[in-house]
């Protein structure tokens, strides 16, 4: 009588390793252009500062295309939409980890290039190619998409009510980026009461969904009695 020995068990891991060895053994490339595609998309790492000195040209060339671009009103005092960018960019940051605000920070005014009154739309559009030759997802792109498309709504504090009642899962995400969009442009020099007024106002909306300890955490001491932001950098 033959005795037939236990068969090894499979460890799927090994598997999953050798599949992906012959894989870069026949296309290398395949792989190390999908870990620089993976590494890319995430921009929590970037400052302002590397981004101001072409870390993202090679695969945004349109936001260095506003390098070129000015604007002048209430808000501007004929400042580049390119730095104006990466002010949003910086508060973004300190305020939030979510690299897909991000994202739309730097895409929120990339329709500026082709115009500035239409900009909104003209940017959604720009940023749902962009973002599909960068590969994200159908989801992520969604995201991003609708908040380039809001962000002038944010600016219109009368629409506040409007936007938390259609997007409450975002809501907070507008607040912040209408926070942080203030607070990359001039309007500040130009108009400090209303400047001031706005900062309260998004704080006072985040208030009645971030707990009070977070929203002093995350956007300076004491600023949950409402009566100034501890202003977090430069502006």
């Amino acid at each position: 009588m033959r005795h037939c020995l236990p068969q090894k068990p499979v460890n799927p891991y090994q598997q999953v390793k050798k599949r992906l060895i012959n894989k870069l053994r026949k296309n290398p490339h395949v792989i190390i252009v999908s870990i620089i595609m993976v590494k890319m998309k995430s921009i929590l790492h970037l400052t302002a500062e590397e981004i101001k000195t072409d870390a993202l040209k090679s695969d945004l060339p349109e936001l260095y295309e506003l390098q070129k671009v000015y604007e002048t009103n209430a808000w501007h005092n004929h400042q580049q939409v390119f730095t104006h960018t990466l002010n949003v960019f910086s508060f973004l940051k300190k305020y939030s980890q979510n690299n897909l605000l991000l994202w739309a920070g730097l895409l929120h005014d990339i329709g500026k290039k082709d115009s500035i009154p239409d900009h909104v739309l003209i940017g959604a559009r720009k940023a749902e190619k962009i973002l599909t030759r960068l590969k994200f997802s159908s989801k992520d792109r969604d995201y991003i998409v609708t908040i380039v498309k809001l962000h002038g709504l944010t600016t219109d504090l009368n629409q506040a009510e409007n936007l938390r009642r259609r997007y409450p899962e975002i809501f907070n995400d507008l607040m912040i980026f209408g926070l942080a969009d203030t607070q990359g442009s001039h309007l500040k020099q130009n108009n400090p009461r209303d400047y001031h007024h706005r900062l309260n106002f998004y704080l006072s909306h985040l208030s009645s969904t971030l707990p009070i300890g977070s929203l002093d955490e995350r956007f300076g001491k004491n600023v949950s009695g409402f009566g100034g932001l501890a202003e977090p950098g430069r502006d």
